[in-house]
């Protein structure tokens, strides 16, 4: 909802908005009291039915808080660097310790406990959420939050590219 203030236009998001928008994200299914169901739009985008559930309906469930970041850009934010360069670079002696903390028994490792949301694509933190074998910025960001916050992370990337911003 907007409301206008003077020459002013401010965004007023009420705590179940909020809910709505992250159930569509992670494509959960929450269920009131009454038996009746909410759901939200799956991963393609397809809406699934939904029912409008009073907020106080809902039982109370205690969840962990989220560190919530949003990355926004053009073609760099999606991300450019191959994975091909960075397997290689993991196993050649130089540079091997660079990528010690990503890989495993020559495998790459997932974060479980910063999540990436970036097109169709929706996971742990890893290779691979930026162009098509390729990584963008959310890998290193991603490692960097996940090691300050207790809490879970939740990247939301979303990048366009021959926009301005």
């Amino acid at each position: 909802m907007l409301k206008r203030t003077g020459n002013v236009r401010r965004t007023g998001i009420d705590l179940r908005s909020i809910a709505v928008f992250l159930m569509a994200l992670c494509s959960v299914t929450l269920r009131s009291g009454g038996g009746e169901t909410v759901r939200a739009a799956d991963g393609a985008g397809a809406a699934r039915p939904a029912v409008d559930v009073p907020a106080v309906n809902l039982p109370a469930v205690k969840l962990p808080a989220v560190k919530v970041f949003v990355l926004a850009g053009q073609s760099n934010m999606e991300g450019k660097a191959k994975v091909s360069l960075m397997e290689t670079q993991a196993e050649l002696p130089a540079t091997r310790e660079l990528y010690g903390r990503w890989r495993r028994d020559g495998k790459w490792t997932e974060r479980e406990d910063v999540w990436v949301k970036f097109l169709d694509r929706r996971g742990k933190l890893t290779v691979g959420f930026g162009s098509e074998k390729c990584i963008g910025p959310e890998l290193g960001f991603g490692e960097v939050v996940g090691d300050r916050y207790e809490q879970p992370v939740l990247l939301i990337k979303t990048a366009w590219g021959g926009r301005s911003l």
